[in-house]
């Protein structure tokens, strides 16, 4: 056995015929798969040892003597046993494991990342990733009075007042319209829409006596004691599901929108209204599939952040939805998982992978690679979201689909 040294526990793979033991270090882990004995067999193991390490290679190493045909082995479930003698179970999906043949190397690693995805999506008992932000401005006060159908969140930056006017007097308007016929679409349940900024802190005395006073104006601004980064974004989006399980706990949707895209709510509403609201709960967006994990640039993550190769399915950041009732669910399992700073990946992926969230891919929202929308077409297309837009191009956008027979 090869010699290794800080042990952090210990992982037991239940099989039909063989026994795995899976040693978790800090650098790599050995993946050993006993055969048992069979007649007339001078040796009573086969072992195959494979090492992991943080950079994601891989390698196989084959010891044992006399050396029989391979053998295939159903591999059903993965039990996780922790130094603290806690016991967990990861049931693999049936299509996952039919066989294992465990003198493939390419199935042995294949395993070993699921045994790996295991252990991280199985999350600990103590806390890793404390959100308990101070909240410098609460908004408490917006779901006071109702708690609405839909919710928009847009992250903002202090600075940014100006965006956060033309959002106001345009997408945040739409909550005035009930009962009405809007472009050929007739939303005859009413429904209520509240707007909600988030914000951290730049450090500027002048800029936070600004948000100040704006929050004393409209009332919309939810700002927390982090410092603005990109690096934080998604820190943002769980200060905001903490947020809204603590203030806003009662609505049916929120939408996550950024500054530069514009959604047309009476389009979205009808969708959702459209859609068959469950208790497993939903994420809405334009699905992205099968992304790989970035190590460098601008979304790069580290293996200590995300220690898989892929991400699960999520919604494109730029707009999606999520289903109230799973948000408090989503909030808890975050602060048990390394921070992470692709905000959909780990919010819509991630995070919905853990409370089992159905996701829902409609090709009416926006994508990154869109073009900028030309407002009449964009009105008349029924499409829910569209990217890069500027202030002026909102207000057109605007107008194209409140009153779409005058602009257009």
């Amino acid at each position: 056995m090869r010699k290794m040294s800080r042990k952090i526990g210990v992982i037991m793979c239940v099989l039909s015929t063989a026994m795995v033991v899976f040693y978790c270090v800090t650098d790599r882990a050995s993946l050993w798969i006993d055969k048992p004995s069979t007649k007339n067999t001078v040796d009573e193991k086969q072992r195959a040892v494979t090492s992991y390490k943080q950079n994601g290679e891989f390698g196989v190493n084959t010891k044992g003597e006399r050396r029989k045909n391979n053998a295939n082995i159903k591999v059903e479930i993965i039990m996780f046993k922790k130094t603290n003698g806690t016991e967990l179970q990861y049931v693999l999906p049936d299509a996952t494991f039919r066989t294992f043949d465990f003198h493939d190397p390419g199935q042995v690693a294949l395993f070993q990342r699921k045994a790996i995805e295991a252990r991280y999506y199985s999350l600990p008992k103590t806390k890793v990733n404390h959100i308990d932000h101070k909240l410098i401005i609460t908004g408490r006060h917006i779901c006071d009075l109702e708690s609405p159908y839909l919710l928009i969140v847009v992250p903002s930056v202090p600075s940014h007042a100006d965006i956060r006017e033309v959002i106001r007097s345009t997408i945040g308007s739409f909550g005035k319209y009930r009962d009405q016929t809007v472009h050929g679409l007739n939303i005859a349940v009413p429904f209520s829409v509240k707007l909600v900024f988030v914000l951290g802190r730049n450090g500027d005395a002048l800029t936070d006596l600004a948000v100040r006073n704006e929050s004393h104006s409209y009332g919309d601004i939810l700002q927390a004691d982090f410092v603005e980064s990109y690096y934080n974004l998604t820190r943002k989006m769980l200060v905001t599901l903490k947020w809204v399980s603590v203030y806003c706990s009662e609505i049916d949707y929120m939408l996550k929108l950024d500054e530069d895209v514009f959604v047309n709510i009476p389009v979205l509403v009808h969708y959702l209204r459209t859609f068959r609201y469950t208790t497993k709960g939903s994420i809405h967006g334009h699905i992205n599939w099968e992304s790989p994990v970035r190590r460098l640039g601008k979304w790069a993550v580290k293996w200590s952040e995300f220690p898989l190769t892929q991400y699960p399915n999520y919604a494109v950041g730029n707009s999606y939805v999520i289903s109230g009732n799973i948000i408090p669910r989503m909030f808890r399992a975050s602060e048990y998982l390394p921070y992470m700073p692709i905000e959909d990946a780990f919010v819509t992926g991630i995070l919905g992978k853990i409370v089992e969230a159905e996701k829902v891919h409609n090709d009416g929202f926006t994508y990154w690679l869109d073009s900028k929308p030309v407002p009449c077409a964009f009105a008349a297309s029924g499409k829910i979201s569209a990217t890069k837009v500027s202030s002026s191009l909102m207000k057109d956008l605007w107008n194209a689909c409140i009153s779409f027979q005058n602009f257009c």
